[in-house]
């Protein structure tokens, strides 16, 4: 009987201590939900969603904007192919040229 009754009394205070029959009596009318950790971690991955998003999207337009435009590598000319050019344009003469394309096949 006495084990019976310590049974009993443990339920009754299980069955109070929980929300469903506090409803109304804690947090106003919210029964208690919402509150505790979920009121903390609510916001904070709500920021994360954002910052996920925000960070997906402008990920996405670069990733357009390089399709769209692709990045010009600029042409390092060699010394030689320069020497040419400015050869083949009359910028030099033609003993200059000779001259400074031993200094760099040497």
């Amino acid at each position: 009987m006495k084990k019976a009754a310590n049974i009993a009394t443990l339920i009754v205070v299980l069955m109070t201590s929980t929300d469903v029959f506090a409803d109304g009596f804690q947090h106003g009318n919210w029964g208690g939900h919402m509150w505790g950790g979920g009121m903390v971690l609510g916001p904070l991955m709500m920021l994360g969603f954002f910052a996920l998003f925000f960070f997906g999207l402008v990920m996405f337009f670069r990733w357009v904007v390089r399709l769209i435009l692709p990045l010009q590598v600029p042409t390092n000319n060699s010394a030689l192919e320069i020497l040419n050019e400015r050869f083949a344009k009359g910028k030099i003469e033609k003993e200059k040229y000779e001259e400074r394309k031993k200094v760099l096949l040497s």
